[in-house]
């Protein structure tokens, strides 16, 4: 199956809890997410961060050969209007695979994200579509971004005199 507009109820397991890629996400939290492909078995080296119901892996650390990836299977760089944007290519399949009853109702869905990013105040269009502050709020909903450049990248720049 597709994971369509939002991963719901990403919860973090006990490596996700200690692990810095994850440090200042809640428990449980959901993110935008689009996708069709989902990791059926983790690589050799790999620690599983945070799964939900659609997929086992939604955040992991993967060791290789002396580097270290951090992957996540959702999307914390996409706004709602690029999830808007993205999903308004696929409305077809919205309907088709049963995320939205007929193409009205997917085009309703999509103006109601476009509007709730263009004002994140609108606490009705929030509840309705269940979005709290970790998709809304820009800097929390980019967390895993930022940690990686905090963690991964920055050092490593200084290490190197670049920093």
């Amino acid at each position: 199956g597709r994971e369509v507009g939002f991963a719901r109820r990403i919860t973090l397991n006990e490596a996700g809890r200690g692990h810095p890629l994850l440090a200042g996400r809640p428990a449980a939290f959901d993110a935008p997410a689009i996708h069709l492909d989902t990791v059926v078995q983790p690589p050799h080296g790999a620690t599983i961060l945070a799964s939900n119901a659609y997929s086992q892996v939604q955040a992991a650390e993967i060791r290789h050969e002396g580097g270290v990836f951090w992957g996540v299977q959702y999307h914390p760089e996409f706004p709602l209007r690029q999830v808007a944007s993205i999903l308004g290519r696929m409305v077809p399949i919205l309907v088709e695979e049963g995320f939205r009853r007929d193409e009205a109702a997917a085009e309703t869905w999509l103006s109601e994200l476009r509007a709730l990013d263009a004002d994140r105040s609108r606490q009705d269009l929030a509840w309705a579509h269940g979005l709290d502050a970790e998709v809304l709020d820009d800097a929390r909903r980019v967390t895993e971004l930022r940690n990686f450049l905090d963690h991964r990248v920055k050092p490593q720049a200084s290490a190197r005199g670049r920093g």
